[in-house]
């Protein structure tokens, strides 16, 4: 029998694009799993999209960051794998499938992780850009790679609580590379499958996509610090 996994999807003022991260994540063909969606103290209509789907609802009093809604959604979880995706990105049918079936060969002490389409959801240029560097950049190393993104990660749920999950007081951009290090000091591998796929919905624009640029040298900065 595949074992029961939990989807964990942190949720702060979604509302453009968290019914198509729900639509996508409940037409999974995998046979046994869950919803869970933690919304951060949105200020706008999430809540009122998310309650017209079948997923289980938490929602925080105040808004602590994504650390806190992931820790918050496993807590709150049933399954025996956790798969971590973001608001903005959506499942395809077979990225739970191909994530079981890499996972349950790696075995439970691994951190499995996935990666974008190459398409992104908005096929701009500048999305488009991003979505292939991205994708490029996560899968170049499929073992033991720097890190795992928390936009396509599946994990042991007894491995992620005996970790203490995600840094509740770390830069919320860069909290998946401490839980990446910090798993793999504890005696945990990393590894990357290409097949596990999240198409993102970038709605970038030059400026956005600098942006994300700039971020993403935050992130190998602070990914150099943690390995010295």
């Amino acid at each position: 029998m595949a074992d029961f996994v939990s989807i964990i999807i942190p949720n702060y003022n979604g509302a453009t694009t968290i019914a198509r991260c729900l639509e996508a994540a409940l037409a999974s063909r995998y046979p046994r799993f869950e919803v869970i969606v933690v919304d951060d103290c949105s200020s706008d209509n999430s809540i009122e999209i998310i309650k017209q789907f079948p997923c289980r609802l938490v929602q925080l009093e105040t808004h602590v960051g994504t650390s806190r809604a992931r820790n918050v959604g496993a807590a709150n979880s049933k399954g025996d794998i956790l798969f971590f995706t973001d608001a903005d990105c959506m499942l395809k049918e077979d990225t739970l499938e191909h994530a079981g079936k890499a996972l349950a060969a790696a075995g439970s002490d691994v951190v499995m992780g996935g990666t974008y389409t190459l398409i992104p959801f908005d096929n701009t240029f500048f999305s488009l850009f991003q979505s292939v560097f991205i994708n490029y950049s996560e899968t170049k190393r499929r073992t033991n790679p720097d890190y795992v993104a928390a936009h396509a990660m599946m994990v042991n749920a007894e491995v992620f609580r005996d970790r203490s999950g995600f840094r509740e007081d770390f830069l919320p951009i860069l909290e998946d590379v401490e839980f990446s290090h910090r798993l793999r000091r504890t005696g945990c591998e990393l590894a990357v499958n290409p097949a596990i796929q999240v198409q993102h919905i970038f709605n970038f624009s030059l400026f956005g996509s600098l942006v994300n640029a700039f971020n993403k040298s935050k992130i190998g900065r602070a990914s150099c610090r943690e390995r010295v």
